[in-house]
């Protein structure tokens, strides 16, 4: 017994197939993203700004506009003392996402003398 398949079926078997590939993925890319920004934080409340910049980095080629990512980078910067590289990375943040209060938060404390903001925010 033969069994014979059109080719515009075979051709949506394949189309669905990759559409369920791409879903995949992106949960998978996701999850990675949300297990780094959680480590990261941990390392920098640990002083391990290295390994939170090596996972903020990593995170930050699979999505190159992440809010997030920017802020806890500028942290990073602020603690280790460069507050001009973290006042860019805090304005990348708020470039991506205009009302993210922890990049504007961080923004604040560093150009104003008084803005009333004395601690770092994770987000």
């Amino acid at each position: 017994m033969s069994i014979i398949i059109s080719k515009c079926l075979i051709d949506d078997l394949i189309e669905q197939i990759e559409f369920i590939m791409k879903k995949v993925e992106s949960l998978k890319e996701s999850t990675y993203i949300k297990e780094s920004l959680k480590k990261a934080r941990k390392y920098i409340c640990s002083r391990e700004y290295d390994k939170a910049e090596l996972l903020l980095k990593n995170a930050l080629i699979i999505n190159s506009s992440s809010a997030e990512i920017e802020n806890l980078l500028g942290v990073i910067e602020e603690k280790r003392g460069n507050i001009l590289l973290a006042q860019r990375y805090y304005r990348a943040a708020l470039a991506f996402e205009p009302c993210y209060l922890p990049a504007d938060n961080n923004l604040k404390r560093t150009v104003l003398y008084n803005s009333g903001i004395s601690k770092f925010d994770l987000g």
